[in-house]
């Protein structure tokens, strides 16, 4: 080795010299991160924040804001944000560094419950934090919802906004029950991204029908009301349940009235069952117009109740009978 060192020139041993300084220091530094690094470990937050390429970055979160922005995942790109005391060099002769905007889409709840008497609703706010500093409301964040499927038995409204939105679900009375699929898009200036809300249609797989669930009659008019208990298929059709017991409860001016089939329709006497046609004659009326309530019951086999009222409003005959 010192043969061949004393037969190099000068130029040769520098040469040799620059070459393993640079191999020493390459090997001693520590390896390059790039954005592909951050993409498989997005809480590694340092490295991602060193990544050069990204300056907007939005995500959709269930819940609480996170306490540090960088820990969002999926946020990748920017500087660091400056530590108190700390001084961040600048050089005059380069431009000012475009800063680093992570968008937030906060949603109330990941899950939402609807039924034909209670509607839902989503509570959504968009949120920024520029260069690490402490969120603040992002009003040019637009917000957009789709269902899947889509039918027209429930309602969502809104369905787009912007910064900040208060959803109503409202589902139908015919409205299939089942889990449906809502789309939440959020779009900053720069970036989009969207995540997914579950919407559970709960419906009874029962239905109370009347024909007419408010009517008038005078003195000496009829009128026929028909009931159905049904019951919805597998292919949600709905079929008369011909073994569900129907009840009605007559008005407390019952006298006022005669009816067809007669009462009483207690339990072994004139029981009616499936579908029924109630015939109803006003025969008798102490004031010029009165409220009255018919009430019906359907008792399906496996127990299940439900109530329907009809009001009927009585009036006096608009004519005088005379006797001669």
């Amino acid at each position: 080795m010192r043969r061949l060192l004393r037969s190099l020139s000068a130029v040769q041993k520098a040469i040799l010299i620059l070459c393993a300084m640079y191999t020493f220091m390459v090997l001693a530094l520590p390896p390059v991160v790039s954005a592909h690094d951050c993409l498989e470990d997005p809480l590694n937050a340092a490295d991602c924040m060193r990544t050069p390429g990204y300056s907007q970055t939005i995500t959709i979160i269930f819940g609480g804001l996170p306490a540090v922005a960088a820990i969002i995942p999926n946020l990748v790109g920017g500087k660091p944000p400056a530590q108190p005391g700390q001084t961040t060099p600048t050089e005059p002769d380069q431009p000012k560094p475009e800063p680093t905007i992570h968008y937030v889409v906060q949603v109330n709840s990941q899950t939402v419950t609807v039924t034909p008497e209670e509607p839902g609703g989503l509570a959504l706010k968009a949120w920024k934090s520029v260069d690490g500093r402490p969120w603040a409301p992002a009003p040019e964040v637009q917000i957009q919802l789709s269902m899947s499927p889509e039918s027209p038995d429930l309602q969502v409204v809104p369905r787009t906004g912007a910064g900040e939105m208060r959803v109503k679900l409202t589902a139908d009375e015919e409205a299939m029950g089942g889990v449906r699929t809502m789309t939440i898009t959020g779009t900053a200036p720069k970036a989009q991204t969207s995540a997914q809300v579950q919407v559970d249609v709960q419906t009874s797989p029962y239905k109370l029908e009347i024909s007419q669930e408010a009517f008038d009659i005078a003195v000496g008019e009829t009128v026929e009301l028909r009931v159905r208990a049904l019951k919805r298929n597998d292919l949600g059709i709905w079929e008369e349940e011909p073994n569900t017991r129907i009840r009605p409860w007559l008005p407390t001016e019952r006298d006022y009235f005669e009816w067809s089939p007669p009462p009483p329709y207690t339990k072994g006497a004139n029981e009616l069952y499936g579908s029924v046609v109630l015939s109803i004659t006003a025969v008798n009326a102490e004031k010029e117009s009165e409220l009255c309530y018919l009430s019906f019951t359907a008792i399906y086999p496996d127990k299940t109740e439900l109530n329907k009222r009809v009001e009927i409003t009585l009036k006096a005959a608009d004519y005088e009978v005379i006797f001669l």
